[in-house]
């Protein structure tokens, strides 16, 4: 391979790319056009067309990944992760890639300030079912070492801008191999954890072959076959070992500093000013960074984001300029506001604003991962729905992540102007689920189990949990077989929709929410899920209702897949049956188009079976 100081090199990123193609590992096809072709083909109309002429006959008529690989990116020692653009989804039109690779190009004078030689690589774009990012080896709080796998739906840009809550699934290293069975899974999507087996064994093979402590980004397709489309060497270890329920430690440090808030939802130009604007020492607060946000972030002394994960753009960035960061901080923007007067450091759990150490706080519940959808209302600002909800002293806004950006800033200033007090953003998915609770109360057998949950909960009979669960589940096996209906996907909806009200609403949304109220003016909330015994006895028969049903929420899945009533692939098989209804107007998994085909193809929702 070539060195830094080859005249052949063309960047880590390439380089990377290379040498899993030499160990026969699957790369989606790309090639690298190198800093001086790259102001050539920019510069000159002739030269442009000579290179889509290339593309168009290497590539075909599927669509493009144009990705920066600078000389300095990518390093032994730097990574510059995070620093400079990517444009993903560029079909072969010369006018788009010329765009694109002018966007990656000028990404390097607006991300460093020493002088950078951009080299770009074009690559096919893989249609991606999930992808994500794989630290090969890191340590958790236990100083054990492991393997990180950090994933979303889709494509892998909304876990690194932070904009979805990432699934992470970490593997126990032993004898310096995988351990593929010995893992834990933490977030929404633990079934999908089951197409991570051949990645794991492809990262197994990297780390043999060719190095430990890679940093190694993924995709698997449709078809569930892995892809690798980065690798790099890890350059700042990552060990988990301060998350709290209110924030996650991202990067560690101890720092004092002034608030300078910016709104990530500010229309371009106005965002582009505000970043501009960025006074170097500052601490740059925001919902989440971009590569967009660098000219800001390279002055920022620290960086606080109420959303993403460890291995979003704030915490990869931070890491790599060696600053404080803290990432998904719960209700950031009513806890601290522009000019606020910060003192951070990790290694004590301190967050000072303006003197008050706001890290002892005790806010027992994130209420936009409880489903429960008895207190939300919705708001409509031109095309975009937006759902709130105020319990508890906390306002929020919930949005899809295809909200324009300034209805989201139409919504919060209506609502903030309403209130008077700061309005929390997510794009949880209780957003999506609000709109299937809907469709699903339209079914009387839905209603009927949903009022049974209800009298269950509100009463804490532990000893009735596994009798309606028993009860539910031979309900939709007998749903399942029934001629009631001709309509095969209706009978699939009514099943789809029990499994929701057992996997989430009764665990994760009724128990929790009535479980709160009753310790509200006794204990902490986090006190009930303790594995020690409370001391109030009122609370007894509370904490073991709870235990118990948050036991059962872990075999749920299993047992509807047992008894043949659901796939691991249901969720993408019924959008995928749904959206053929609609020939794929809508996007996947639209509330919209969810809400159609109940009113054109759900016969009778009434009639209970």
């Amino acid at each position: 391979m070539a060195s830094p100081n080859n005249s052949n090199y063309c960047g880590g990123k390439a380089e990377g790319l290379k040498l899993l193609k030499e160990h026969k590992l699957p790369v989606p096809d790309f090639m690298v056009i190198s800093n001086n072709e790259v102001h050539n083909v920019l510069e000159t109309p002739e030269e442009m067309a000579k290179l889509y002429m290339k593309i168009k006959e290497r590539f075909g008529c599927t669509k493009l990944a144009i990705r920066s690989s600078a000389d300095k990116e990518d390093g032994q020692s730097k990574s510059y992760a995070g620093f400079f653009s990517t444009v993903l989804n560029v079909p072969i039109r010369k006018d788009k890639i010329y765009q694109a690779m002018k966007e990656v190009y000028e990404s390097a004078n607006r991300s460093v300030s020493n002088p950078i030689k951009m080299n770009i690589i074009i690559q096919i774009m893989v249609k991606p079912r999930i992808s994500g990012v794989c630290f090969s080896d890191s340590f958790d709080e236990r100083g054990q070492k492991i393997c990180l796998i950090s994933f979303v739906k889709g494509l892998a840009n909304k876990l690194v801008d932070g904009r979805t809550t990432a699934t992470n699934v970490f593997y126990k290293i032993k004898n310096n191999k995988i351990c593929h069975s010995d893992y834990v899974v933490r977030g929404m999507l633990h079934r999908e954890s089951c197409h991570l087996d051949k990645l794991v064994a492809l990262v197994q093979k990297i780390r043999k072959e060719i190095a430990e402590n890679s940093d190694i980004e993924w995709c698997i397709d449709e078809q569930g076959s892995p892809w690798i489309v980065q690798l790099r060497p890890i350059t700042r270890k990552i060990h988990l070992s301060k998350e709290t329920e209110k924030y996650i430690v991202a990067s560690e440090g101890v720092v004092k500093g002034k608030v300078c808030y910016i709104d990530s939802s500010l229309p371009t130009g106005q965002l582009k000013n505000a970043i501009n604007n960025f006074k170097s020492g500052n601490i740059l607060v925001s919902d989440y960074t971009d590569t967009f946000f660098m000219p800001a972030i390279n002055k920022a002394h620290a960086i606080l984001t109420s959303e993403g994960d460890i291995l979003s753009h704030s915490a990869i960035t931070a890491r790599e300029l060696n600053i404080p960061c803290l990432v998904g901080i719960k209700n950031l923007s009513s806890k601290i506001k522009n000019g606020d007067e910060i003192f951070l450091d990790t290694y004590k759990n301190i967050l000072k604003v303006n003197g008050v150490n706001i890290s002892e706080e005790t806010t027992d519940i994130d209420w936009t991962s409880v489903y429960d959808f008895s207190n939300i209302s919705e708001l409509t600002i031109k095309e975009d729905i937006f759902l709130f909800e105020n319990i508890f002293g906390e306002n929020i806004l919930y949005h899809d992540s295809n909200c324009l950006p300034e209805n989201i800033k139409r919504a919060r200033q209506k609502l903030e102007t309403k209130f008077g007090d700061k309005i929390q953003i997510s794009t949880s998915n209780k957003y999506h689920w609000y709109f299937e609770w809907k469709n699903f109360c339209k079914f009387a057998i839905f209603r009927k189990y949903y009022y049974k949950a209800l009298e269950l909960v509100q009463n804490f009979k532990e000893d009735e949990i596994d009798h309606l669960y028993k009860e539910i589940i031979e309900k939709c096996m007998e749903i399942q077989k029934s001629k009631r209906s001709n309509n095969e996907l209706e009978r699939q909806e009514i099943i789809i929709s029990l499994y929701f009200l057992l996997d989430m609403m009764l665990p994760m949304g009724l128990s929790i929410k009535h479980a709160y109220l009753e310790a509200f003016f006794l204990m902490s909330f986090s006190s009930l899920l303790s594995q020690e015994k409370v001391k109030k006895k009122k609370l007894e028969k509370v904490q073991k209702y709870l235990h118990c049903v948050i036991a059962r929420k872990n075999e749920i899945f299993k047992k509807f897949m047992e008894n043949g009533l659901l796939s691991y692939d249901f969720m993408q098989i019924r959008d995928t049956q749904i959206r053929e209804k609609f020939q794929g107007k809508y996007p996947k998994y639209s509330p919209k188009m969810y809400q159609l085909f109940y009113e054109k193809y759900i016969e009778d929702v009434n009639a209970d079976i």
